[in-house]
């Protein structure tokens, strides 16, 4: 397993070593177009789109699209080891992480926000925080207002 790859293409998985991907017959056109010779057979290889952070690809192979996903040797283990199995917790509020002033609230109730968009602005010890969402969520409520003094651990919006 040291230098194996798995493949796997819509339901079927498939396991390649690194020196079977390197003897690949394969000649590059661009960054995504390539064509491959495998076993006598001609392939028309394009990338049509590409998730690095989830090892995933969507490629078309002879005008036929196909999701990818290749794991490593570590992934592997991961996957061995039950690891892979994350539990995810609903979000179900967000909490203020320090005491301040609510200086502006960029929600409103109903909004759908994406992980990372900015939901408020919590002043604390004369310092500007922008609070961001934690994922990506529908508001439920919105337990503050602009100019309201917050605690610690105060719920300050309710998702759905």
């Amino acid at each position: 397993m040291a230098n194996d790859y798995q493949l796997k293409i819509s339901d079927w998985t498939y396991q390649i070593n690194e020196s079977e991907a390197l003897d690949l017959d394969a000649i590059a056109l661009n960054d995504d177009v390539m064509h491959v010779l495998k076993d006598g057979i001609k392939y028309h290889v394009k990338v049509i789109a590409r998730d690095y952070n989830n090892k995933t690809y969507t490629l078309s192979i002879n005008d036929t699209v196909f999701k990818v996903s290749i794991a490593d040797k570590y992934d592997q283990q991961v996957e061995s080891m039950g690891l892979s199995k994350i539990v995810v917790q609903a979000l179900t509020h967000l909490k203020a992480p320090m005491p301040g002033l609510v200086l502006e609230i960029f929600a409103n109730v109903g909004d759908q926000i994406k992980e990372g968009e900015n939901l408020l602005i919590l002043e604390a010890m004369k310092m500007e925080n922008i609070i961001k969402a934690p994922g990506d969520v529908t508001i439920k409520s919105i337990l503050i207002s602009k100019g309201e003094a917050v605690e610690k651990a105060q719920v300050l919006i309710e998702f759905e």
